[in-house]
């Protein structure tokens, strides 16, 4: 199953972010890896920037093949990942 294929199935479940998330803006990495959270949309091949809506980028992810629309401590936010990145769950 391809990336793709495990985002469009795992819709609206929960994923664990295996690595910190670098939030742009000047708040850095913020400390909390293993974080769990509610898948709620993707793109795939996305080049939003950080006008464009994307909060932040995880610390593993090479060039992050898509943006994820996640819930997180009761905020949207839109994160650069790559498969390496997540764990379905």
């Amino acid at each position: 199953m391809t990336f793709t294929e495990q985002l469009m199935a795992r819709k609206g479940g929960l994923l664990r972010l295996k690595s910190e998330v670098l939030w742009w803006g000047g708040r850095g990495w913020d400390n909390n890896p293993g974080r769990v959270c509610l898948l709620v949309d993707f793109e795939i091949n996305s080049y939003k920037d950080s006008d464009g809506g994307v909060y932040g980028a995880l610390r593993l992810a090479p060039p992050a093949p898509a943006v994820v629309a996640l819930l997180i401590d009761g905020s949207l936010r839109w994160i650069r990942v790559a498969e390496t990145d997540v764990e379905f769950l």
